[in-house]
């Protein structure tokens, strides 16, 4: 398991998100950078800006703490939302 680039920087945006998130919807707080980093391994996504948006998403329609697979959907449906625009703008 490879941990993303993202969380090897001294901010990473994802992880100050997931971070809020917890204290927002009222789970447990991440004890350890373990915990925290074992979060996005198991997310499975090194694209810091799709995980961002995902976050961000969540955080506006999400009514529990997120899971690893409602992000990777969050961002599997971005994703396939902006290949049909760039198609249809072709």
């Amino acid at each position: 398991m490879k941990t993303p680039e993202f969380l090897k920087k001294p901010y990473s945006m994802p992880a100050g998100l997931l971070v809020s998130s917890a204290e927002i919807f009222g789970h447990p707080a991440f004890t350890s950078v373990g915990s925290l980093r074992l979060f996005f391994i198991a997310l499975g996504c090194d694209d810091e800006e799709a995980v961002t948006k995902a976050l961000c998403e969540w955080l506006k329609v999400g009514r529990k703490f997120p899971t690893p697979a409602d992000i990777r959907d969050l961002i599997v449906a971005q994703k396939t939302t902006s290949q049909a625009l760039d198609a249809s703008h072709a």
